[in-house]
Formats: structure tokens, C-alpha cells, sequence
């Protein structure tokens, strides 16, 4: 309830023996080089999910085809790509224009996302999805620390991060919107990315979050999400009390907040200041909650369940 609230390459040789020849349907499958393009491709866009296929070698020949349509967006997940594939991608001429790319899904390691992170082409993607891609800190500190890496949109969730990779995170200036779900951030990583990050949005959901020593909630975010982390009423009671002069939207869904959890919220210096609060499944008493609600009022967005109440 809201209260007020997804081929062959073609022999080069030349068959003699009539027997010895394909049927027709099949070479005109494996010939047609607008029938492989049209099979991935919808316009600009390369799109291929979990329940399709192509595999590696496929697009890396479609990539280096000489009548291969200019791309701009790629989508593709869960296929086995590997590091020969971020290196065709990113170097392509048909990938000229690129600014958009997920590889989510594809086992690119550390290996994958370091290539990724030197490729002079990394500089034009405003948008790049590489959650569960078996990375772990080392590779995702090296992208973070990438000069080129000036996505506006970063998704990296699903795999090992770590407070080492959070760290190296928040030093990514050029990011606005992080997402990092279940990606095993703790303390160390989450206080760097709350504290110091340069992003407008974050999103750490379910990391075993925890808050000691956070003083600040960085200026820059307006959206910070804690959905399903495991916070302690000392860690809601940190963050209620550090300043965050641009926090406009905060998500604690699935948070373990007992009443006086609520009570430190509605001290916040920001409280006031909050165009959306989602509070959802929280583990105070119904007389704290409505006190909250109270407190809250009218004209602002709210998220609580009935069950709440």
C-alpha cells in the first residue's frame, strides 16, 4: 500500500561433387549475410538474450563483416563471451558509433573487464551493463580506474566486488547512476561509495551494508537505495544524523528498522527534504509507525504496507 502516498564459414574451396553439396534452404542459410545481420540485429540495435543463442565465433565474424550495418547499442547476455568478444566489440568498424552495452551474464572475468577498461572506445558508452560477468575486485578497481570510463550508467552487480572494488567506485567521477546489488559490499565500501561517491543515484541492494563512521552522505546523491540490507539501528542511526544536503529519494525496503530506528529518521536534518521514502517491511510497532506517518504527511511520497500498520 502507498500512503499519501535476448555459421558456418563458408568453405573456401570449391566442391566438385554434385552429391557432396548442401541442400539448397541450407546454403542459402549460410550464405546470406542479410539473413545472419537480420537474425540479431533490429535496426542499429545487436540483441540477443538468455533464451537465444549466438555464439562467439558467429559474432565475431558478423562483427568484422565488411557489409555489417553500423551498431550502436548491444545486448547480449549469457551467451559464453569471452575476452576475444569485448576486444571485437570494442574495436570493430561496424562499432564506430557504439554507446550503449551489455554483456551481462557472460563470463568476461577479470580478464574481460580489464580489456574492456583499456579499449580507447570505452570513452563513447554512456551505458554499460556487466552484472554477474565473474569479475571480482581486481578487475572491477580496474575499471573503475580507467580514465576512458565515462559511462553515466553502471551496472555491476551479481558478482564479487567487494569493499575493494566499492572503494576504487567511488573515485569514478563520471558516473551518475551505480547499481552494485548483491555484491557483497560491507562497511569499508559502502561508507566510501555513500561518502565520498560522485553519483546522483546509488544502489546498493541486498550487501551486508554496514555504516560505521559514515559523516556525510555525499552532496551528489540525490537517490540512495538500501533495500534488503541488514542494517543495524546503529547504522540507521548514522545515517540519520550525517548531512546530505541533495538526498531526495531513499529506500530502506526490507531494512530491519524497530521503532526508535523510526524515530532517528524523523530527526534526520534531511527528513524534510525527502520527495520519496519507501520504509516498507519494516520491524517497528504500529503506534511507531504511525507516529512516523504523522510526522511524514501529506504531499510527499510514502511507501508502507497495510500489514504495518
Amino acid at each position: 500500500m502507498v500512503v499519501g502516498f535476448g555459421l558456418l564459414l563458408g568453405l573456401s574451396c570449391q566442391i566438385t561433387d554434385p552429391a557432396a553439396q548442401p541442400p539448397p534452404e541450407q546454403s542459402q542459410v549460410f550464405d546470406s549475410t542479410a539473413a545472419q545481420f537480420d537474425e540479431y540485429m533490429a535496426g542499429s540495435t545487436i540483441s540477443v538474450m538468455s533464451s537465444e543463442g549466438i555464439g562467439e565465433p558467429t559474432l565475431l565474424r558478423l562483427l568484422a563483416h565488411p557489409e555489417m550495418r553500423a551498431i550502436t547499442e548491444i545486448t547480449i547476455r549469457e551467451q559464453q563471451l569471452g575476452v576475444l568478444a569485448v576486444k571485437a566489440i570494442l574495436t570493430a568498424s561496424s562499432t564506430g558509433g557504439l554507446h550503449s552495452l551489455d554483456l551481462s551474464g557472460n563470463p568476461l572475468g577479470d580478464a574481460g573487464i580489464k580489456a574492456l577498461a583499456g579499449a580507447p572506445r570505452l570513452a563513447q558508452i554512456e551505458t554499460l551493463q556487466l552484472h554477474n560477468t565473474k569479475a571480482g575486485s581486481e578487475g572491477i578497481a580496474a575499471l573503475a580506474a580507467s580514465p576512458r570510463l565515462r559511462a553515466k550508467n553502471l551496472f555491476l552487480g551479481w558478482q564479487p566486488v567487494g569493499d575493494e572494488g566499492a572503494i576504487a567506485l567511488a573515485g569514478a567521477k563520471q558516473v551518475k547512476h551505480l547499481r552494485l546489488e548483491s555484491a557483497e559490499v560491507g562497511g569499508e565500501g559502502a561508507v566510501a561509495l555513500i561518502e565520498r561517491g560522485q553519483f546522483s543515484a546509488l544502489s546498493l541492494i541486498t550487501n551486508p551494508v554496514q555504516l560505521d563512521g559514515l559523516s556525510q552522505i555525499s552532496a551528489s546523491i540525490e537517490s540512495l537505495s538500501l533495500i534488503e540490507c541488514p542494517l543495524r539501528l546503529t547504522d540507521i542511526q548514522r545515517l540519520a544524523a550525517a548531512p546530505a544536503p541533495g538526498l531526495k529519494e531513499l529506500s530502506l525496503k526490507w531494512s530491519p528498522i524497530e521503532d526508535e530506528g523510526l524515530r532517528a529518521l524523523m530527526n534526520a536534518p534531511w527528513f524534510a527534504q525527502l520527495e520519496s521514502l519507501d520504509i516498507s517491511a519494516n520491524k517497528a510497532s504500529p503506534a511507531a509507525r504511525r507516529a512516523f506517518i504523522e510526522a511524514y504527511g501529506e504531499g510527499r511520497f510514502l511507501s508502507i504496507f497495510r500489514a504495518d500498520l
